[in-house]
Formats: structure tokens, sequence, C-alpha cells
């Protein structure tokens, strides 16, 4: 039996149905690890307070049937000083890891490959190894997506028979095309001035700085995004000369920034993230000049509209059709938004004494589940905040708290199909007060995540030709159709075309073939 290749006309003319599918949908995690020491300028090391870990968004590369990825991680480590103060020490580590990409042949790696990784960091662990000398692990968590062109082509088997012709049931179907955007670095800067009345001038010098990303709104179209949001800068100030609190000063700048990103198109949408890559500051003449560099980060996704052969029959012989399920994305919607978080719980039933007082507090988000509710998306999660605490006697300690946090957004039904989702959630700005017997926190979230959900169609992908019909002059052929019958049905039960059956019965021609309502009208009809 002959094999042999014919162009399609389906989707946009070419000769296959070419379609965006997913090659790789994979967590990895690594471990970041590293031993430093603390320069000759700060004092040694008293207790290690607190460590917290940026990720910087990998640079990737693909090649070798793999893709690898590399990047920096972040550390700002707040300790205790053997003067009773308190000190940052700002470094970073390099990560890298390695998943394979596993494609079919009918995958065409050469175009239209999409492939990225939404790092995070799940947890630091840290110890003093030294009056000067820290140790850091940090375990990295990565997601790592990969999309491929996927080659669907047409296959007729069997021999050419002269005179046999062709009718295709065509349909079409709603597809998401996702792609990912790395925007350029972008500088933020702002000038604080400090309260002179309130001692904040020169006596006072920076503790550490914190700058957090949030993208309020991401509108997508022409190849850019234009991203407007804002910086929630955090510094920590401490008064020189006697061991003083720390004091926090809290500002937000605003940016209105547009990034380069070939996927995004008028009509579809994106989920954006920032990070700080870089923060300067400097404090003189009772204010502080802070400058933040910024780098973005969009998830994109628009709707297309795919035409593909549903079935196929020849005229003329005897034929069989063969279909592949395939499954499609579907987009749903791309969300940017925040939600606060106040929460209150007694000392007690935290462990912690009733004379001590909360000095400073961070906070590190996870997005776990995405779920639907009637008509709206229920985002949820867990928070894991840290406490810097200061009991009556002058002494410095540490407690965490895990607090769940809920986010719902409006958006298209997903039906009875599984829910998927992308994204992270992460905290933007977070305090902390006693309340007489109790703790209340207060925070605000930043949410970025891509929803879709997933539909099977049958794709017709290879016909068969077998015998010649033949037929005798004179030959006058009728049939019933049946009450599940439709004008697509009769004629591929007896190899006909579809317009002569049209012609030749009087048809109504405006229905679809397939429509059950195509023959509602016909008891009997002429082949």
């Amino acid at each position: 039996m002959d094999d042999f290749y014919t162009p399609s006309t389906k989707g946009a003319g070419g000769d296959v149905l070419r379609l965006q599918l997913p090659i790789c949908d994979k967590i990895v995690t690594s471990e970041v690890a590293g031993d430093f020491s603390l320069p000759d300028y700060q004092p040694e090391i008293k207790r290690l307070l607190r460590v917290s870990a940026t990720v910087q968004p990998p640079t990737h590369y693909v090649g070798g049937g793999s893709a690898e990825f590399s990047g920096t991680v972040d550390f700002c480590m707040i300790y205790a000083g053997s003067d009773g103060k308190m000190y940052c020490f700002p470094t970073s580590s390099d990560y890298v890891f390695r998943v394979p990409l596993e494609a079919s042949p009918d995958f065409d790696l050469n175009d239209g490959l999409v492939c990225y990784a939404l790092c995070e960091s799940e947890s630091v662990i840290s110890r003093v190894s030294g009056p000067r000398r820290m140790s850091v692990k940090c375990r990295l968590k990565a997601r790592v997506k990969a999309y491929g062109s996927y080659l669907l082509e047409e296959k007729r088997r069997g021999k050419s028979l002269e005179g046999c012709g062709e009718e295709r049931l065509w349909k079409e179907a709603q597809t998401a095309i996702s792609s990912h955007a790395q925007g350029e670095p972008f500088v933020v800067s702002d000038e604080i001035l400090l309260d002179r009345e309130a001692g904040m001038a020169d006596d006072w010098r920076i503790v550490s700085g914190d700058a957090q990303v949030m993208v309020n709104e991401a509108l997508c179209g022409n190849g850019r995004i234009n991203c407007r949001g804002e910086v929630v800068l955090k510094l920590m100030l401490q008064r020189e000369g006697e061991a003083q609190e720390p004091t926090c000063v809290w500002r937000k700048l605003p940016f209105n920034h547009e990034m380069k990103a070939d996927g995004a198109t008028v009509g579809g949408e994106a989920a954006v993230s920032g990070v700080c890559t870089e923060l300067n500051l400097a404090l003189e003449e009772g204010r502080v000049l802070c400058e933040a560099e910024i780098v973005t980060e969009a998830c994109c996704q628009q709707t297309e509209t795919l035409a593909y052969t549903a079935d196929w029959y020849a005229t003329g012989c005897e034929s069989s059709c063969d279909v592949s399920e395939v499954t499609l994305p579907h987009a749903l919607r791309c969300v940017n938004g925040n939600v606060t978080q106040s929460e209150a719980k007694s000392l007690e039933e935290l462990g912690i004494a009733p004379d001590a007082h909360v000095v400073d507090v961070a906070g590190q988000a996870t997005l776990d589940t995405v779920s639907q509710d009637r008509g709206r998306y229920v985002m949820s999660g867990n928070c894991r905040y840290t406490l810097i605490l200061v009991s009556s006697d002058g002494e410095m300690s540490t407690k965490e708290i895990e607090l769940p946090w809920r986010y719902v957004a409006d958006g298209a039904a997903a039906g009875e199909a599984p829910l998927h989702y992308e994204g992270q959630a992460q905290v933007l700005s977070a305090k902390a007060r006693m309340d007489g017997k109790r703790l209340a926190i207060d925070a605000e979230l930043g949410v970025c995540a891509r929803l879709w959900t997933e539909k099977t169609i049958l794709v017709a992908t290879a016909l068969t030709h077998g015998e010649r019909r033949e037929r005798t002059a004179g030959e006058m052929l009728l049939c019933y159709p049946s009450r599940e019958d439709t004008l697509w049905s009769v004629g591929k039960r007896y190899g006909c075309e579809i317009d002569r059956l049209v012609a030749k019965n009087r048809l109504n021609d405006e229905k679809r073939a397939d429509d059950i309502a195509s023959l509602s009208d016909v008891r009997v009809m002429g082949i």
C-alpha cells in the first residue's frame, strides 16, 4: 500500500496544520549555597536575625535537546552587631540548572519555540560559622515551560484513483497562543526628605533597603506591553551613637513602562511581574537619594481561531478516515492584582513574651491553588512572616508566623474542564504592631497569574482510498435518512459530492452539512 502526502488548505493555507502545543511543564528544584565573610568595616555578628532571598529572572540557552537556565539569587542578611545595633550585609550567589526538552519528531524546534522558567525561593537556611562569617543555603523552585510548533500533516493511503474527488468537513476551534518576554532594565528614582523635627536627619544611618515591584495594569498591543505600577520601597534607619531601635520609612514610587514583547497583540493579555535588580541608596543632608533598577517579566496569551479538517472522505470510491485527538489550550485570563491581609493572634498562641515588641517584619508568599467558585477565580496560598522582636532587656530575637491569604478575580468560566495556572505571589509591604495581648499584622500582597483550560478536538489526519464505486447506467438509488442523519453523513456513506446532493434534491445549502437540521424536512432523497 503506497503512502503519499498532499497539500492541505487547513489553517492559514499551508501544507500542514501548525499548532502551538506544550513540550515541557516541569517543576525543578535546586540548591544555592555559599559561605560569606563580612567586610572589615562592618562589626562582628552577635546574632543573625533574618536572611531574605530574591531570585533574579534567569537567562536561558536551548541546544542539544535541553534548556539551561542561569541567574543569581540576591541575599539580604540582617544581623545584630556586637555594638547592639542592626546591620545589613547584601550578597549574591549564582544558580544554574538544566532541563531536557523531549519532543516528538512532529515538533519543529527551529521555529516558534517558547521556553522560560518562573523561579522563586522556597526556603532559606542560614547559620553563623564565625564572628565574621555566615553560610546560607537556599532551596530554589522553578517551573519550566516550553511550547513548540506541532506539525500535523495530512496523509493519503492507497492508490491514487483517477476521477475520485474528495470532500472535507471544516470546523473552527479557539486555541491559546502563549509567549514569554523579559524587559530591558529601567530605573525608578526618588528623593525622600527626612523629618528634622523628629530627629531624622544627619545623625541617622541606613540599615537596609528593600524594593518590591507591583504591576497593577498591563495592556498588550503591537508587540509591546504598557506596564503601570509602583515600586514599594522600605528603608530601615537607625540613629548613630547610642543603640536605639531602627525606624522604618515607606514610599511608593509609581512608574509607567513599556516593554517589548513579540507575542503581545491587541486583544491579548499578559501577567507581568517585576523584580528589583539593584537598589542604590545615599543619605546626605537630611534626605535619602533612592535609585531602583527594575526588570519586568511577562507571560502572555492570546486567542486565535484555528480552522481544521474534522472529517474527510473520497467521492467515487470507498474510503476511510483516520482521526487524532488534539488537546488545545483555551485562554481564560491574566491577573495582575493586589490584596490586603489583616490578621490578629494572641501573643500566648504565638509564643511571644508580653514585654516584647516588634522592630521589623518581612514576608514571603506562595501561590498554592486556583479554583472556580460561582463564576469567579479564587487564588489562595500562605504567607510566612519573619518578625524581629526586642525584649524589655534589649535582647533581639526572631519569630516566624504563617498565615493563609485569598484573592478573588472575575473572569470567563472554565466549565467542567480542569483549570490550569502559573504565577507568583509576593508580599509588597508588611507591618506588625502589638495590640494589647494580641499581635496584629497588616500586609499588602501582589498576585500575578495566567489562567487557562484545555479542550480536545478530533482532527482528520489520513484518508485511505479503497475500491471504486461502480454504478450501472440508468441506476437510481434512493436514501431514506434517519433522524440522526445529516447531509454530511449521507454523502460520506454513499461517496457523493455534497454540492451534487444539494442540487439534485433541492436542499437548503445555508445550513452546515453536519447540522442535524440539514435534512430535517427530508424523507427521501436521490443519490
